[in-house]
């Protein structure tokens, strides 16, 4: 899930929360990210604010859902992580590793982000432990073997 996600599914289930109480909730955000983000989702029409003393609180207004990924774009990321666990297994770890990023772009959860980083990460560290086939390497736009 987002950050935005995450602020908005907390407004969600806490109406009448003021940005502090966001921000303590949510381990990792500071007050000034959660305060713009709430005032955006203000301006988008997805939050209502009134003034509570010299706070302001916010509500969720009727029909409000946080970001999620559809059926499809679901079934896209997994096609996507199965497809890299395969190039990984079969040693072709540039690939896996543009696989995972392609992973990461898609996905909205920040946890699945920083498992495809990790992934991503080990695969070009692995793809720089491994050698290549002698006389066949086609790296870099740059033929190295037989003529």
């Amino acid at each position: 899930m987002s950050i935005a996600s995450e602020i908005l599914q907390f407004v969600i289930e806490n109406p009448g929360c003021n940005y502090r109480q966001v921000a303590d909730a949510i381990p990792g955000l500071n007050a000034s990210t959660v305060n713009r983000c709430l005032s955006r989702f203000f301006s988008e029409g997805k939050l209502a604010r009134e003034l509570r003393g010299s706070t302001l609180a916010y509500y969720p207004i009727g029909g409000v859902e946080p970001e999620s990924l559809s059926k499809e774009n679901l079934r896209t990321l997994t096609g996507l992580e199965n497809r890299a666990q395969q190039l990984e297994a079969k040693g072709l770890y540039f690939r896996a590793a543009s696989v995972w990023l392609k992973a990461f772009d898609m996905a909205i959860s920040n946890t699945d982000r920083s498992r495809y980083i990790s992934r991503r990460a080990a695969c070009l560290r692995n793809a720089g432990n491994s050698k290549a086939p002698e006389g066949r390497c086609y790296l870099a736009g740059r033929y190295v073997g037989e003529e």
